[in-house]
């Protein structure tokens, strides 16, 4: 596992490029706290990032709202509107994930994605051109906790490598969790 610290976020970029490349696993805080992440496209890498987290369930993060044209059939227009008006971080389960590996969709093929607003996050899926498939599981997202960012030592040996950028990051939200369905929130 490899872990920097205090290195050029550019860098770290390049890092995390490589790596999901490679159908590796890394692990980053981002504004809802830590997440394990691996590409979205890749059937292997999403068996190895399930097998490693057990029960919790795996959501898609893309850069932006126009990616969602491409990974789910038929977005209704009006989740569009709906998320031009959002200011928290959201997760929305959408019917009829489209493009992504097999194993990131629910038994009836729904898939449930957020659309990053945090700049290093955009930034990385931008630059790998693909989304990420991931899991909300290491670290603490309790604001009141001494350090917010510390990675549990016992879960950081499921990354192959661990993003260190959370200088840039001054507490985690909670993501509103929806279900998209019959053009309307369920």
């Amino acid at each position: 596992m490899g872990y920097l610290r205090n290195v050029n976020l550019e860098i770290q970029i390049k890092l995390c490029l490589e790596f999901l490349r490679q159908g590796d696993i890394i692990a980053f805080p981002s504004e809802t706290g830590w997440q394990l992440a691996c590409d979205a496209l890749d059937e292997t890498a999403v068996d190895r990032l399930t097998k490693n987290i057990g029960d919790s369930s795996v959501a898609i993060l893309i850069a932006s709202n126009r990616d969602l044209l491409q990974y789910v059939a038929a977005p209704d227009p009006r989740v569009f509107d709906y998320l031009d008006e959002v200011t928290e971080p959201v997760f929305i389960e959408f019917e009829n994930g489209i493009g992504l590996a097999s194993n990131v969709l629910t038994d009836d093929g729904s898939v449930s994605i957020r659309i990053v607003h945090d700049e290093f996050c955009k930034h990385l899926i931008k630059r790998f051109g693909r989304p990420l498939a991931v899991a909300d599981l290491i670290g603490t997202d309790d604001p009141s906790s001494p350090n917010p960012f510390n990675i549990d030592p016992k879960l950081q040996e499921f990354s192959d490598f661990i993003v260190d950028n959370t200088e840039n990051l001054s507490t985690f939200r909670s993501a509103k969790w929806i279900k998209w369905k019959d053009q309307s929130i369920q």
